[in-house]
């Protein structure tokens, strides 16, 4: 049987959703051979270690992940952090994938004995939220509004603890000497051992930034000749990598709250010119912001929690001889709505 097939048969049956002929053809993968019979035992551990449920389309999934946060009291709500989910769709979309003849962390292919199985998972805090998680080694992560965090349910294998980072996340790393952590974007790589920093690595943006707060991180590129070593931080650097140039570039007069607050629901800005306070805003609270070019010369500085939209762009007109629109959102074909649409002009 096909591996696609068969993965998706298996991954069914675990969440007790199979047809009647999806469950014959499951019984005769299994009865085929030892191996395939050891295969499955080792897949539903694998899937009972994760005690969460596939993102099928016939699971409730915003059942499945009320239900199994309520079970996990990492991913319950602390005190004074603005991490939520809106009850009409999950602000956190889990998606866990089997390595069924496939391992993340290698090219390896096949059924063969040897191989490792390794169960992948996938977070996403959509366009507007902030969520935060726990992986396997203890270590805690924040994830910023759209971004995506990929990584194995378990380390124990592995001789390193690899992540794959879309956007920004705010890492807590347990510390393991005999077992780096690696944050992995599309530029650079973050290795660590222990520590605390930032990373902001949205595709859309110039740049990749790296804020360290405490600990020591290396900036890591791969290079013909295996990997190139860029940087070393030590408390409270901030380095930006440029998409462009590929170059690096520290920045002096860190406010370190200027790159980490999000994490405790506010943005700060210290004399950002108005495309850079636009795209955190545009991330912040999902929209479209469209800025007139007499707008470009202008720098604010601000510190902005629990403020809405109209609140945010009310200040920014105060300090500002701007002005601004605010389009509703609009009913595509596919029954979703666009991102309101604001417009940002000089009075």
């Amino acid at each position: 049987m096909e591996n696609k097939k068969i993965i998706n048969i298996i991954t069914k049956s675990f969440a007790d959703v199979l047809s009647d002929a999806e469950q014959d053809s499951l019984d005769l993968w299994v009865s085929e051979s030892i191996q395939n019979k050891r295969k499955y035992a080792e897949y539903k551990r694998l899937w009972e270690q994760a005690k969460i449920l596939a993102t099928h389309d016939e699971i409730d999934v915003e059942k499945a992940l009320i239900d199994t946060k309520g079970k996990i009291k990492e991913f319950k709500t602390k005190k004074g952090i603005n991490f939520w989910v809106p009850r009409a769709a999950a602000a956190v979309l889990l998606l866990f994938s089997l390595a069924f003849g496939f391992d993340y962390f290698s090219n390896a292919m096949g059924f063969s004995e040897t191989e490792t199985q390794t169960v992948l998972q996938e977070v996403k805090a959509m366009h507007g939220t902030r969520t935060k998680l726990l992986l396997a080694d203890g270590s805690g992560v924040w994830l910023n509004s759209g971004s995506i965090l990929r990584f194995p349910i378990s380390f124990d294998n592995l001789n390193e603890r690899k992540v794959e980072l879309i956007g920004e996340g705010y890492f807590e790393v347990s510390k393991n000497a005999e077992k780096p952590f690696i944050v992995k974007t599309s530029d650079i790589d973050v290795k660590v051992y222990g520590t605390a920093f930032n990373v902001s690595a949205y595709g859309e943006d110039d740049a990749t930034i790296v804020a360290l707060v405490e600990g020591k991180v290396s900036l890591e590129k791969e290079s013909q000749g295996g990997r190139e070593e860029l940087a070393v931080l030590a408390p409270n650097e901030v380095v930006e990598f440029s998409k462009k140039n590929l170059a690096l570039h520290r920045i002096p007069n860190v406010k370190m709250a200027k790159y980490t607050g999000w994490r405790e629901g506010y943005m700060v800005f210290y004399g950002d010119p108005i495309d850079v306070v636009t795209q955190r805003l545009e991330k912040w609270f999902n929209i479209s912001i469209e800025i007139d070019k007499a707008l470009e010369n202008y720098r604010f500085t601000a510190t902005i929690q629990n403020e809405s939209l109209e609140q945010v762009l009310e200040l920014l007109s105060m300090s500002s001889p701007m002005h601004y629109e605010i389009e509703p959102a609009k009913l595509k074909e596919d029954n979703t709505y666009s991102p309101r649409k604001v417009k940002l002009a000089i009075n």
